[in-house]
């Protein structure tokens, strides 16, 4: 860190034990030579000298360090003078270390160039305020004293603190905090969205900074790649997400400055600070930690979290786990299903209530993350469903235990999706229900998609059980494709599947040579019920008799 020693005006870099002394340090708008004003002194203007570059803004130096002796400090550090800018690695360790040296610094003294004092001009038209890297540097530091145009004390940051929270919206508590352990904490406690709003009206020169300029109001680093656009803002957010389960990072809504914005479809990343310009303030219900993991994969954010049916069948309702302001609704975001259990953000121009519906609990699911991507991967409904088997059972006499290929399978509709795996094989777990004189029975549906593009499915049936009352049942097939799929043998469930094509299997009891009595679990011939290639898997289960015994223990095959 380099410091401008305030009596000799020499740049200094050298401390004891790396720790710099006791310094000031000054936050100012920089001036645009475009503008017709003198351009900022460089760190290269400083070395060289005020005969090299006259037309500089010296007196900002001048009148900055005068202040700083008055203040009883020896050093100040000055951001255009003591970073060489020249040295990208010395300019990438400054941008990340801003945020410390300010919260070190003994005194901030916050230049306000456009306000004069005494013509009681508009604190909140100064674009001190609507800078990016002004707000760390309004935030960071225990004490910040304002100055005027002519470098005339306008107060401190807690005595103005009424007038900068209405301009900012930065919390007063925030403000009025007196040591950097107070922001510290204060920060943390802070949502993530209500951070990122406070930057929604600022700018920056480039648009990079605007998400460099926030690494220290969230505690993170990474490298700086000038060149990447607002790819910056989607690096900062994976970065956030690391060390937070704030579920508020995704309480954004689609801003109309960008062309990506009036999308049907986004990423569930922001493209800038933009979109956290909410019409009220976000606050959690689910305190930090409390809330799903969630992480950054390559196929996009992987989390697990119920999802809720709505009105529009193809969308889906995902809780933020906030509200707006004291209201009681929960908030969240609208998701669609586009097949590998992978999903993209749906109308991402709003935030939604909680919608009236169904929850349903698909497991690990996810979400693709940046909207380029979106909108470059988004499939139509038609290949979403493409060759999907939707299956239907007769509930009341069976129940659903599992499917393979979770990743696969879309619980709202019970569809198992196989778009893109043209020779796909799956299976369907299910067991008849308990009677008083058969017990459980675990079957398997085995299905796929032949080589011509033709659907197939076929039964299998695990290891026969005794039933109630000492009676044995027994079953009319071998139980080998049920161990296959058991142990994802796909090859061989395959070939059995195929070659046997057992679409009912029936579980009876035999009494006394009596004939044949018990249940009936059949698949009806698979139908396609839309031209996307949906197919219809229609799974029964009824009682059958062969015998004039039966009849009379009807009520016994009824599930209880």
């Amino acid at each position: 860190m380099k410091l401008i020693h305030c009596a000799s005006g020499r740049i200094e870099s050298d401390w004891a034990e790396g720790v710099p002394p006791p310094y000031a340090i000054l936050s100012h708008t920089w001036a645009q030579p475009r503008d017709g004003s003198p351009g900022e002194v460089t760190y290269q203007d400083y070395v060289t000298g005020r005969k090299a570059s006259p037309s500089r803004n010296w007196d900002k130096i001048d009148r900055a360090i005068q202040i700083a002796i008055e203040d009883g400090l020896e050093y100040i550090w000055i951001d255009s003078c003591c970073i060489d800018k020249t040295s990208s690695a010395e300019l990438s360790e400054a941008i990340n270390s801003m945020f410390q040296w300010y919260s070190a610094a003994a005194v901030c003294y916050a230049h306000l160039e456009d306000y004069d004092k005494e013509a009681k001009g508009k604190l909140a038209s100064c674009k001190w305020f609507y800078r990016g890297w002004t707000l760390q540097e309004l935030i960071a530091p225990a004490r910040v004293e304002f100055y005027d145009k002519d470098w005339k004390n306008l107060g401190s940051r807690q005595s103005l603190s009424d007038a900068i929270a209405d301009i900012t919206n930065v919390d007063r508590e925030i403000l009025m905090a007196d040591s950097v352990e107070a922001t510290s904490r204060l920060l943390y406690q802070s949502p993530i969205a209500k951070r990122l709003s406070w930057a929604s009206k600022r700018a920056t020169t480039r648009p990079e900074d605007l998400a460099y300029c926030l690494l220290g109001i969230f505690q993170v680093n990474m490298p700086l790649l000038y060149g990447e656009g607002r790819r910056a803002f989607i690096r900062l957010q994976k970065e956030i997400m690391k060390d937070s389960d704030d579920l508020t990072i995704f309480a954004w809504q689609a801003s109309p400055g960008y062309k990506e914005s009036m999308s049907e479809f986004r990423g569930i990343l922001a493209t800038s600070a933009d979109e956290f310009s909410l019409p009220a303030e976000v606050m959690p219900t689910h305190a930090p930690g409390f809330n799903p993991s969630f992480e950054v994969t390559n196929k996009g954010l992987k989390i697990d979290v119920p999802l809720k049916t709505t009105a529009n069948s193809e969308d889906m309702w995902m809780s933020l786990n906030c509200r707006y302001g004291f209201e009681h609704a929960t908030l969240g975001v609208l998701l669609r299903y586009q097949g590998a259990n992978r999903y993209i953000r749906s109308k991402p121009q709003v935030l939604e209530f909680e919608p009236p519906g169904e929850w349903t609990r698909p497991g690990q699911i996810f979400i693709i993350l940046d909207t380029a991507v979106a909108i470059t991967t988004i499939l139509e409904p038609s290949a979403v469903h493409q060759n999907s088997f939707a299956f239907s059972l007769n509930e009341y006499r069976l129940q659903m235990v599992s499917v393979s290929h979770p990743d696969r399978w879309y619980q709202p509709k019970n569809t198992m999706n196989t778009y893109g795996e043209p020779s796909f094989v799956g299976c369907y777990f299910f067991r008849t229900r308990k009677t008083l004189v058969l017990l459980e029975t675990d079957i398997v549906l085995a299905f796929g998609v032949g080589s011509r593009g033709e659907p197939w499915a076929c039964l299998g049936i695990s290891k026969g059980r005794k039933a109630s009352a000492g009676m044995q049942g027994k079953v009319e097939m071998n139980t080998e494709l049920y161990d296959a799929a058991v142990e994802e043998k796909w090859d061989r469930v395959r070939q059995l599947g195929m070659t046997q094509q057992i679409h009912g299997i029936r579980i009876y009891h035999s009494v006394d040579g009596r004939g044949k009595w018990g249940l009936f679990a059949s698949v009806a011939p698979l139908e396609m019920i839309s031209k996307e290639g949906i197919y219809s898997v229609k799974i029964g289960c009824e009682p059958f008799s062969d015998s004039s015994f039966a009849p009379g223990l009807k009520g016994a095959l009824k599930p209880v």
